[in-house]
């Protein structure tokens, strides 16, 4: 029996403009922020903040993620296929 009628669709999001999206993502730092120094007081230590990049926007992902060496590539090949890779003799 189908129960699509049953099934509700998630209603469409609305475009967000330049301004929510920076407020957002200002006001999930500034939470972010708040939550750890909280736990850092709970644990008497201390925290550190470092604004970095977002690497889904604007960043090229050879930034991120380099290319193994094709030397490292093809050893790791012969290591995993080796017999003794498994701990068998």
């Amino acid at each position: 029996m189908q129960r699509r009628w049953l099934e509700k669709k998630p209603a469409p999001k609305p475009q967000e403009s330049i301004a929510q999206v920076v407020n957002r993502t200002v006001n999930l730092f500034d939470q972010n922020q708040k939550i750890a120094v909280a736990i850092c007081q709970l644990y008497a230590t201390r925290s550190l903040f470092f604004l970095q990049p977002n690497a889904k926007y604007n960043s090229p992902a050879r930034l991120y993620r380099r290319s193994l060496p094709e030397e490292f590539v093809a050893e790791a090949t012969v290591t995993i296929q080796s017999s003794s890779f498994y701990g068998r003799a």
